[in-house]
């Protein structure tokens, strides 16, 4: 059976049509927006960072940036140790790799020049202040903790601290320090 139109198409159904069609082709701003929105808690760490150590401790910088099409916030770490009695000058350098597992998980994969590879799970405290990463547990491995504080304008405190294997959640802290935006 073939239809047949009396009439042909009014140009009001035809620009009703192609607005249907050119909203369902055009960029969502409500995506854009949410997925700058899911980096909120996290935006006070983007930009670049110098430690703020006495030089006999060391110096080492580090930067956040949002990448890939804001999928992930990849921080890199530099940081060079002096000798010491205990042991001789070190350079560190390190890349975490933060990415939302899901649409409730943010999940970061932490690699060294040393060869550790250490996977996070990311919380942040309700005042909004803390963001921390937490590897998971085990009882034959270490369990690791990184933590951001905002303490003041355009300062942040660190630190890093572990668990030894078989006592989840006991963290003793192994690292602490500041640093200022660059």
């Amino acid at each position: 059976m073939k239809f047949k139109f009396s009439r042909p198409m009014s140009s009001a159904v035809w620009l009703v049509a192609a607005c249907f069609l050119v909203g369902i082709a055009a960029p969502v701003p409500a995506q854009d927006a949410m997925v700058v929105e899911q980096w909120a808690d996290y935006r006070f760490l983007i930009g670049d960072w110098m430690a703020d150590n006495p030089e006999d401790q060391g110096k080492g910088e580090c930067s956040f940036a949002l990448d890939l099409q804001n999928k992930v916030i990849i921080r890199k770490n530099h940081a060079e140790i002096p000798a010491s009695k205990d042991h001789p000058a070190t350079v560190h350098d390190d890349l975490l790799i933060m990415y939302w597992a899901n649409i409730y998980t943010l999940k970061a994969d932490y690699y060294d020049s040393e060869g550790h590879i250490i996977h996070y799970t990311s919380t942040v405290s309700l005042d909004k202040d803390t963001v921390s990463f937490t590897s998971e547990q085990s009882d034959q491995a270490p369990q690791y903790r990184l933590s951001y504080v905002k303490i003041g304008d355009g300062k942040v405190a660190g630190t890093f601290e572990f668990a030894p294997p078989g006592k989840p959640g006991a963290f003793s802290p192994y690292l602490k320090w500041t640093m200022h935006r660059k």
